[in-house]
This record gives C-alpha cells, structure tokens and sequence, in this order.
C-alpha cells in the first residue's frame, strides 16, 4: 500500500509537503509512512483517503471536460 500511496501522490502531482499540509502532519510523516518505516493511524488512512478520492474526482473530470472540448472542437472541424 505504501508504494501505492507514493506512486498515487507522484502521478497526481503532489509532493509529500503538500499532501502533509492537507492532512495537518509534517511531511516526515509522509515520507516515513511511504517508506515503511511508520504506520498511519486509521484516521490518517481514512483522511488520506478522502484527500485522495478528491483529487482523484477533480482530476477525472478535468480530464472528461479536456476530452469533451477536444470532441467539441473535431466536431466543429467536421473531423468527427
């Protein structure tokens, strides 16, 4: 789950600062949680969760309204 949680991180953008900020801990935390050398306590799982089903949402549907814009503007071009 920790190289996961650190892959999900990267390719969602964020450093560990930044995920540490969103959840009130010091970005150690983070790090030593990714790295194996700390557990989380099951509500820090349950916030890191909630912040990544966030972003997770947010990124989807940036994504889908990126898609439907290109869509839009092939269809406008008489490509599609």
């Amino acid at each position: 789950m920790r190289i996961h949680a650190r892959k999900l991180r990267e390719r969602l953008g964020f450093s560990q600062d930044t995920v540490a900020h969103a959840l009130g801990v010091a970005g150690s935390t983070i790090h030593r949680f990714e790295t194996g050398e700390r557990d989380l306590s099951s509500g820090l799982l349950e916030d890191l969760a909630d912040f990544y089903s966030k972003e997770l949402h947010i990124t989807v549907d940036i994504r889908e309204l990126n898609r439907a814009a290109t869509a839009e503007e092939a269809q406008e071009l008489g490509l599609r």
